[in-house]
C-alpha cells in the first residue's frame, strides 16, 4: 500500500514540475505578445499623429474634418470650421427638390420650405 501511495505520489511530483514549466512558457509568450502588442499600438498612434499634422497643415483639408490628434488640433479646426464656413445651396428635405409636396387631402402644394424652388440656403 506504501508502495502504491509512493508511486502515487512520484507522478503527481511529475506532473507538478511539468505543469509549472508549462505555465512559464505559457507566461513568456503573453509577456511576449504584450510587447509585441504595445509595439504596434505605438506605430499606430505615431502614424495618426503624423497623419493629422499633415492633414491640419495641409490647404486642400476641409477644417473640422480631421479624426483623431489631439484636443488642441480638434478644437482649433472646429473653430476654424465656425468661422470659415461658407454659405451653401442643398437640396429641400422636405420634397427632394421636386418643389412641391402632396397634402393630406390628395392636392399638390407648393414646397413652403423652399418655396417651390427644391432647394434651400443653409449657412
Amino acid at each position: 500500500m506504501k508502495d502504491r501511495l509512493k508511486g502515487i505520489g512520484a507522478v503527481l511530483l511529475v506532473l507538478c514540475i511539468g505543469l509549472g514549466k508549462v505555465a512559464k512558457v505559457a507566461e513568456r509568450s503573453g509577456n511576449k505578445a504584450t510587447q509585441e502588442m504595445k509595439t504596434v499600438v505605438k506605430k499606430a498612434s505615431k502614424v495618426v499623429n503624423e497623419a493629422t499634422t499633415k492633414m491640419s497643415e495641409s490647404p486642400n483639408v476641409q477644417r473640422g474634418v480631421i479624426i483623431g490628434g489631439s484636443r488642441a488640433v480638434q478644437n482649433a479646426t472646429r473653430s476654424n470650421a465656425q468661422t470659415t464656413s461658407q454659405p451653401r445651396m442643398l437640396t429641400c428635405p422636405r420634397c427632394y427638390g421636386r418643389g412641391n409636396v402632396q397634402g393630406n387631402d390628395g392636392y399638390v402644394y407648393s414646397c413652403s420650405r423652399c418655396n417651390g424652388t427644391g432647394r434651400i440656403f443653409v449657412k
